[in-house]
């Protein structure tokens, strides 16, 4: 069959707008060597641009235009469809090609043409405005803080940054101070070490080595570069650093360290024989986590020392806490027999947490420390009425977060009297606590004008407990009822607020099956955070037991 049969059968089906139809008889006619190349070239990009198949249609007019260079007409349709691309430098370029060579085409082509231009101008315009980058008009300094901002919450984030652009990219790696922390993990340890290195000069203020990165036989390949005394933080989790910085004849270069961190998975075996750290490095922060107590710690700089954390430590020897008495923070947990004695001091403590300690840590609890913001005690084996009486009689004014979890307390008298006295309290959590807990939450919900001493009460102007409490935790706890819970909510969240109090913005009473379901969504409306748990599958598990 002739070309032009074909040709003639795909201009009806265009015309009649069956365009996919027409695209196949102007291939068969392509196929057919027609005479009149070009014009069927012209007559399938017009189909296929009809279609939407608008790269296929641009590979045709480049084909119309090779075959006819000096005629307008295949420069207007590939402007057309460039345009349809969001290809505007191309299409401006076509249609004024179609401009120059149009002389001859009649006033409405010309009128199609310079309207055509108008559209490509306006639509690159508003693609340029969308799609700018909108961090070059950006103070250099302000784009900084936030590039600093990322990197502090995640610091592998420095190497995305730098992947978005090409301006991007330039300021992150002219930057060193964007390079200053260092996270080694489970791959690429020598890599990206190396990296770091370059790009920070060296000077990296904080080295993390996480769980995974001793599993590929990694020891310190890539810190070749790394100047130890701009070291200020350093968390490590079970490699020796201490045999690596001797190796290479650093291990008195840690001038600048701060805070350090060891960590082990198994403290029965990996860290044995690890030095862990030296005395001599100007240590403010310790913490010691799973790993067998090193036997140089009591000849740590005891006035350095502002914050000491001990979880899970074993020790073959007896270790003394006695010279610590710049302590700010101190964190306990686990079996505590391997200390043989206390600060005689710790009127600077401003955190003091401990955590399935044994009895002898109680003397802790009976010390003076008025400057105490942070108490945590959990799973403690001894009642504690006595302890929180003694806290009440030192004074903890001061106290903003207070978690009592899990502990034998036999009277909530000692809780009442220990809340009056905590006046900038914004934290309270009594999770599984034994005593009822009824006439706290009903205190919590009420102008109080008597005061809890002891076994008396006595007469007192009138007072609100606790003003500033905003997150409350009575889950699992005895004694939590709809009324009294509703009467605490009412009196802290309601239009009729208790005068000088915070609203409570979460509140937790997972546990309590005292508490009616029906008022559960009338909590949640009142409490921008409510949570209610009744039984979680464990329980229901231990129950059927």
């Amino acid at each position: 069959m002739s070309w032009k049969v074909h040709f003639q059968n795909g201009m009806k089906d265009y015309r009649v707008g069956k365009a996919e139809l027409a695209v196949e008889s102007f291939t068969k006619a392509l196929e057919a060597n027609p005479d009149r190349l070009c014009l069927v070239y012209d007559a399938r990009s017009s189909a296929l641009e009809k279609v939407g198949r608008h790269q296929e249609a641009l590979k045709d007019v480049r084909k119309t235009i090779e075959l006819a260079p000096t005629e307008w007409p295949g420069y207007l349709k590939a402007a057309r469809l460039f345009n349809h691309l969001r290809k505007y430098d191309n299409a401006m370029k076509m249609v004024d090609m179609a401009l120059n060579l149009g002389d001859s085409a009649n006033s409405s082509k010309r009128s199609e043409m310079q309207a055509l231009r108008s559209k490509i101008i306006a639509r690159r315009k508003e693609y340029i405005r969308q799609s700018r980058n909108h961090s070059e008009i950006l103070p250099l300094e302000l784009f900084a803080e936030i590039v600093f901002y990322l990197t502090d919450v995640d610091p592998a984030t420095v190497t995305q940054l730098s992947h978005v652009c090409q301006y991007w990219r330039t300021v992150v790696f002219s930057n060193p101070l964007f390079w200053r922390t260092l996270v080694l993990g489970r791959s690429r340890q020598q890599a990206k070490a190396k990296l770091w290195m370059e790009q920070s000069n060296g000077k990296v203020r904080e080295l993390r080595v996480v769980p995974g990165a001793l599993d590929t036989c990694w020891s310190g390949e890539g810190l070749e570069g790394l100047q130890w005394e701009t070291l200020r933080i350093c968390s490590i989790a079970g490699w020796d650093l201490c045999q690596y910085l001797r190796r290479i004849n650093k291990l008195n270069a840690l001038t600048s360290l701060e805070s350090y961190e060891f960590f082990s998975q198994d403290s029965s075996s990996d860290s044995r024989g690890n030095r862990m750290f030296e005395p001599t490095w100007p240590i403010q922060h310790l913490s010691l986590m799973r790993a067998p107590m090193p036997e140089h710690f009591n000849e740590l700089s005891h006035n350095s020392i502002v914050s000491l954390s001990l979880r899970q430590t074993t020790s073959p020897t007896l270790l003394s806490l006695v010279p610590f008495t710049s302590l700010e923070t101190l964190i306990l947990e686990g079996d505590s027999r391997q200390l043989a004695g206390y600060p005689g001091n710790l009127v600077k403590m401003k955190r003091l947490e401990l955590i399935r300690a044994r009895k002898a840590t109680n003397i802790l609890l009976t010390y003076p420390m008025p400057d105490l913001q942070v108490l945590r005690v959990q799973y403690y084996v001894e009642f504690l009425d006595d302890s929180i009486y003694t806290l009440v009689r030192n004074g903890v004014a001061q106290l903003t977060d207070l978690t009592l979890h899990s502990l034998l307390i036999g009277s909530s008298r000692c809780l009442i009297q220990l809340l009056q006295d905590t006046p900038l309290l914004q934290k309270l959590d009594l999770t599984g606590i034994t005593c009822k807990v009824d006439t706290v939450v009903d205190a919590f919900g009420v102008e109080l004008t008597t005061r809890v001493d002891g076994e008396q009460d006595t007469p007192s102007t009138p007072y609100v407990l606790c003003p500033e409490l905003q997150n409350i935790n009575f889950s699992r706890c005895h004694g939590v009822r709809t009324g009294g819970l509703a009467r605490m909510v009412r009196a802290r969240n309601s239009s009729k607020q208790l005068p000088g109090c915070s609203r409570i913005e979460t509140l937790t009473v997972d546990g309590c099956e005292e508490v009616d379901p029906g008022q559960l969504v009338w909590f949640r409306n009142m409490v921008p955070d409510f949570g209610c748990v009744y039984r979680t599958i464990k329980d229901t598990r231990k129950t059927r037991r």
